[in-house]
């Protein structure tokens, strides 16, 4: 194997940071609580998008590590705005 250099290890430290920004995790006697905090963009439907991310992060969780999810809260912490197209 090829000895990793000093950009590629930057890189993948920056992007496993970025991964990580956000979330919360709690490990109770009674399962995992699981806080999101998210931006979404202007337009949306807020609670069609906490209740995807809710069921999303609940399979996986649960599905991968094997337990229980007894609580995932989103979070919205603000609106992005996209730059308009017009002037």
């Amino acid at each position: 194997m090829a000895a990793r250099g000093l950009r590629d290890g930057l890189a993948e430290r920056l992007h496993r940071d970025k991964l990580h920004r956000g979330v919360e995790v709690e490990v109770r006697e009674d399962g995992m609580a699981v806080s999101l905090y998210v931006i979404v963009e202007y337009g949306t439907r807020v609670s069609e998008v906490a209740n995807n991310l809710s069921n999303a992060v609940r399979y996986s969780v649960e599905r991968t590590l094997g337990l229980p999810v007894v609580e995932v809260n989103v979070n919205v912490q603000g609106i992005h705005v996209s730059g308009s197209g017009g002037s």
